[in-house]
């Protein structure tokens, strides 16, 4: 599920953490300016990346106690395959569109900037178009839970395509240099929002159901992709005025050249394996969620719903870890100092290990208590797989950064392929149980895939990068650097 790996490099996009400028640069006062300008974007990251969590559990509380459990499933439901169709109209883009931006906008060349800026809104406009059409259809064909009509379907679609415009915008706005706005709307700017306003709601003693909360979202979201649009036009308007200051007098910049011509005409070829891996990445973060609403009642959906809101913020001290220690661990694989390297690795293994250890125990202690207080007496049965899945983060902490080591040292294809193989299992395993143990059983396969991830994430760094991820396992071979 997202919570192994997903949410570990900033949403899910591994692009939120800056490459490493080369070791020439890092001797260099220029560079060390670089370092500390890396370091504070780092820390805002974490302080946006802490406040979005903290939004978003007090969001699923609201409306958890508010809408109860069926409606609050079907919420979630909708929610969670909007999330998944979204990364399907991305196409994979924003990934691209980090890295081309980037290149383009450190050559001054800001009518390029442009234009392909355009090519990628609009494949992802009409692709996200498409998704909603798809997601509508399928919606009145396919039966909801409990046999009867989901409700929020068609806001769910719109939903998706401004999810889509504003995460692209955010990839443009990091791409151009601009972190800080580039992350704040998908970290916590709409998560505060939501909350901001359903709170609001229950102020003024408005009504609240599953319709009125996905307009709320939608709301929102159409707000951060109007503001982000503005921020990502502001962004080129200034780029572009100071290359026109710096070019001589008459000198036009061409509009498009070969270099241009080859990335706007093949870019499927880069983005689509990217795009597979989000996708991936997402569904495993919500298929148990999904076959959970096939197999069962709503009640159920929204229990379930509960648990995953708590595991994340069990979770975040594990993903926090993650997202503050991979620009070391890409630094010192880049300098060849597999002794430092293995020694980061041993020591964050076993601080999130002990760590998760403790909230297991914690859990199996007050968790149902804590839940009980929290989200209302109604969903007392998420303390079951609230367990099991805290039990399934820590088989997962036992690796350590293993796929976060494998995407920052040039592995992201057999990370591809370790997702593929664990999320086809996890999936399997979980319709298996689902059908003889219910959401139990759908927890044991995610649970299998995280364990999978993890361990084969394990194993491939100990055989072609010479350390071990895991504080119980020792690398095969030499690293190759």
């Amino acid at each position: 599920m997202a919570i192994w790996l997903g949410h570990a490099c900033g949403n899910g996009d591994l692009t939120m953490q800056p490459d490493l400028p080369p070791k020439s640069r890092l001797e260099a006062p220029l560079g060390a300016r670089m370092v500390r300008q890396m370091f504070g974007a780092s820390m805002a990251s974490l302080a946006m990346r802490i406040a979005g969590m903290g939004s978003t559990f007090g969001l699923g509380v609201v409306l958890a106690r508010v809408l109860g459990p069926r409606d609050y499933g079907i919420y979630g439901l909708v929610i969670s395959i909007v999330a998944l169709t979204m990364n399907i109209a991305l196409l994979g883009i924003p990934q691209l569109a980090v890295r081309e931006l980037a290149v383009l906008s450190s050559r001054g060349q800001w009518q390029r900037v442009n234009a392909l800026w355009h090519s990628f809104a609009r494949a992802t406009l009409i692709a996200s178009l498409a998704t909603a059409a798809v997601t509508i259809i399928v919606a009145a064909i396919v039966p909801a839970p409990d046999h009867g009509r989901l409700p929020g379907w068609a806001t769910g679609a719109v939903l998706g395509i401004f999810l889509t415009r504003s995460s692209l915008q955010a990839a443009a706005l990091r791409g151009l240099g601009a972190l800080s706005r580039g992350q704040f709307m998908d970290l916590c700017g709409r998560p505060f929002a939501a909350l901001a306003v359903c709170a609001l709601c229950l102020l003024l003693h408005m009504k609240l159901d599953v319709n009125h909360a996905l307009s709320i979202q939608l709301l929102v979201a159409a707000v951060a992709a109007l503001v982000s649009g503005h921020w990502l036009r502001q962004v080129v308007a200034v780029g572009a005025s100071a290359d026109r200051m710096k070019a001589p007098h008459g000198s036009a910049q061409p509009l498009r050249d070969a270099t241009l011509d080859r990335v706007q005409t093949q870019w499927w070829r880069a983005s689509l394996p990217l795009g597979l891996v989000d996708i991936m990445r997402q569904l495993d973060g919500t298929y148990g969620l999904i076959l959970i609403g096939t197999m069962a009642v709503a009640t159920d959906v929204g229990v379930y719903r509960v648990a995953l809101s708590c595991i994340a913020l069990v979770a975040m001290p594990t993903n926090i870890a993650h997202v503050v220690m991979a620009p070391g661990v890409a630094k010192l694989y880049r300098k060849g100092d597999k002794a430092a390297l293995q020694k980061l690795l041993t020591s964050v293994s076993l601080a999130i290990s002990a760590l998760s250890l403790a909230m297991l125990g914690g859990l199996v202690i007050i968790g149902k208590f804590a839940v009980m207080l929290v989200f209302g007496g109604a969903y007392a049965q998420a303390w079951v797989p609230l367990v099991l899945l805290c039990a399934g983060q820590m088989l997962y902490s036992l690796f350590g950064m293993g796929p976060i080591l494998l995407a920052m040292c040039g592995e992201e294809r057999a990370l591809t392929a370790i997702y593929a193989i664990s999320l086809t299992c996890g999936i399997l395993l979980a319709l298996l149980l689902g059908h003889a143990f219910g959401m139990v059983g759908v927890v044991g396969g995610q649970m299998l895939s995280g364990f999978m991830v993890g361990c084969l994430s394990d194993a491939r760094a100990r055989a072609k990068l010479g350390v071990a991820s895991a504080f119980f396992t020792r690398a095969v071979r030499p690293a190759v650097v």
